[in-house]
């Protein structure tokens, strides 16, 4: 079984004071976690990253749908969740057309995520009221 970048006590190939907590997919560099970028499932560093076109400029739709992800979560209006699913599925089917940077995807992934969660959180919610209503 083969050993982590930690456990390792490998070090970053950028930031050599830093220690590294996972290597790069493609070209094998250890990376830290102010290098690491998330590319279809794998680690790789900030080099590769440029270079498969993970790293860049989001559209404006991407990071909108991101903040209405993450909103329900600091002000409980869980209803904001359902923009977020909205806005996410747009931004990810303008990326596959070609309209939007490909940059954008994980955050569009991660507020259809957040705006599913927030769903969930709202039904259990009222799920619970009824309850407490019905126990009354």
């Amino acid at each position: 079984m083969l050993a982590s970048a930690a456990q390792t006590g490998a070090r970053c190939a950028v930031h050599v004071d830093i220690a590294a907590i996972d290597t790069c997919s493609r070209c094998g560099n250890y990376v830290c976690a102010g290098c690491m970028e998330i590319h279809n499932y794998e680690t790789i560093c900030g080099t590769c990253a440029e270079r498969v076109g993970a790293k860049g400029e989001q559209s404006s739709r991407a990071t909108t749908a991101l903040v209405f992800g993450l909103l329900p979560i600091m002000t409980f209006c869980l209803p904001l969740g359902i923009v977020a699913i909205v806005l996410g599925h747009m931004e990810i089917a303008a990326i596959d057309a070609g309209e939007a940077p490909a940059s954008g995807r994980n955050l569009a992934k991660g507020a259809v995520i957040l705006g599913w969660v927030n769903v969930a959180l709202m039904i259990i919610g009222v799920l619970v009221v009824i309850a407490i209503f019905a126990a009354a």
